[in-house]
């Protein structure tokens, strides 16, 4: 028997995963690029480190990053990039479009969800390596405060 704090968290991971694949499998994405993303600490955010996985959509880029502190600090992202820019073989700006679930404070019986926008930069360093500055405001994760997010990521395309 799961423990009643615990089966309310464990399903809301399992439903944000289920929506994030039902919705590459019904756009018909490919596979972009993988990486590790990292939150620069501003405000009461912690610092913490992500695995991230992106795929090219008709509109820009679609990713879903998984970050983990090592207090146990959990966010889980889900964003929508929408291309800017007209050169995607130098750098790129995209308005970024976020929304997931928070989960900080092991006091909370529940993971809290958040929605933001902001401004991504992605550059190319090799054929392969991508380097990537995020910064979007989050309500009510980290407002007032941006989230700042740095990124390498690798392609194999």
């Amino acid at each position: 028997m799961i423990h009643r704090g615990v089966r309310g968290p464990r399903c809301l991971v399992v439903a944000v995963v289920l929506v994030t694949v039902t919705a590459t499998a019904c756009l018909g994405v490919s596979f972009r690029s993988i990486g590790l993303r990292a939150v620069v600490p501003l405000g009461d955010v912690p610092f913490l480190l992500g695995l991230e996985a992106a795929a090219d959509v008709s509109f820009g880029v679609a990713s879903a990053t998984f970050f983990l502190s090592t207090r146990g600090e959990t966010l889980i992202a889900i964003s929508g990039d929408i291309r800017l820019s007209n050169d995607p073989s130098s750098a790129e700006i995209f308005l970024r479009l976020s929304t997931g679930i928070s989960y900080f404070d092991p006091a909370q019986p529940y993971p809290a969800p958040f929605l933001g926008a902001g401004l991504s930069w992605d550059v190319r360093l090799t054929s392969a390596i991508t380097a990537s500055l995020a910064g979007e405001f989050l309500y009510p994760l980290s407002f007032p405060v941006p989230l700042m997010t740095i990124a390498g990521r690798w392609s194999p395309g």
